[in-house]
């Protein structure tokens, strides 16, 4: 017999947008770096693989996984964008602004394809 684990899914807000959240604001403050630069390279991915979702495991420890719907790959890179902003690491900045350039149109569908992140 498999054995599977089953995941609750959360909107990537929910675990990243420090916005009137303490626990989010200290998670950031100690991974923040660590988890952003994970999610960065993994919508890179997804964009050039076209991938209809990305799905985060933030923690092993949870029993939910963070998802990320190719609508809102935008958001996120601006999102992240301003965090390492704030940390002045610009060369991040960079790869994130060169990023954002490669995002498709809105009118265009992406295939049903989740990338995962651990």
């Amino acid at each position: 017999m498999l054995n599977k684990t089953v995941f609750s899914k959360v909107g990537w807000r929910k675990y990243l947008d420090p916005t009137d959240s303490p626990r989010v604001k200290k998670f950031l403050k100690s991974s923040g770096r660590k988890v952003l630069t994970q999610i960065v390279d993994g919508i890179q991915d997804a964009i050039e693989n076209d991938v209809a979702e990305l799905v985060i495991l933030v923690h092993p420890n949870v029993s939910s996984v963070v998802v990320v719907p190719s609508v809102e790959y935008d958001d996120v890179l601006t999102h992240s964008l301003q965090f390492f902003k704030s940390l002045e690491e610009y060369n991040q900045c960079s790869k994130i602004i060169k990023i954002k350039k490669k995002l498709k149109l809105p009118t265009e569908t992406p295939k049903e394809k989740v990338k995962v992140v651990q």
